[in-house]
């Protein structure tokens, strides 16, 4: 009783890298905007 969700894995790792990169700009370094998005 599951859902099987066909997702890109590249575009996982790529988004989540992306995120990373932009939380620690903005918290540690004091850069930038970090406003994600709800969902991806």
């Amino acid at each position: 009783m599951g859902f099987v969700l066909d997702i890109d894995k590249y575009y996982s790792i790529e988004t989540e890298n992306e995120l990373i990169v932009k939380f620690f700009d903005y918290e540690i370094k004091g850069i930038g905007q970090f406003n994600p998005e709800e969902t991806y």
